[in-house]
């Protein structure tokens, strides 16, 4: 029989908490901090088993909630006209990080429009806070 991925993570954890760490030098903070670093990361890995696919979907929607609303609200020149394609073909893909990059190229290019400007502020912001929100709960098993 293969043991599971949750036995194996709860047997290293029971071996850092009953084994590792009560051999650490007591003076020796750095060892200690890492030991403790270590057991946070597989506490979280064994609350958070299975749900990468879930987050990666959750965070690819809310870029792609994000890009759709800037391309309904954006007005400027020619180099806006070209973010605005970068884009609108990012939309079309799963590729977070060409996805993330047009957005922020979208909102950095010069010629965008005043109006543009003030209005997408609030919707980037309003990610920005859900993003980081989203990534505090991810992480906060690991005490972060």
């Amino acid at each position: 029989m293969n043991p599971s991925v949750e036995l194996r993570l709860e047997t290293m954890l029971r071996a850092m908490t009953e084994t590792i760490i009560p051999a650490l030098d007591p003076g020796d903070a750095l060892a200690r901090e890492q030991a403790a670093l270590l057991q946070g990361h597989i506490h979280a890995l064994l609350q958070q088993q299975g749900r990468e696919p879930e987050i990666d979907r959750r965070e690819i929607q809310a870029l792609n909630e994000l890009g759709h609303l800037l391309l309904s609200i954006v007005e400027g020149g020619k180099q806006t006209g070209i973010a605005c394609e970068r884009l609108s073909k990012a939309l079309t893909g799963e590729d977070y990080s060409e996805l993330s990059l047009s957005i922020e190229q979208l909102i950095a290019v010069g010629d965008a429009s005043p109006a543009f400007k003030n209005a997408a502020w609030r919707p980037v912001l309003d990610y920005a806070r859900d993003a980081t929100t989203r990534g505090h709960q991810w992480f906060k098993p690991m005490g972060f």
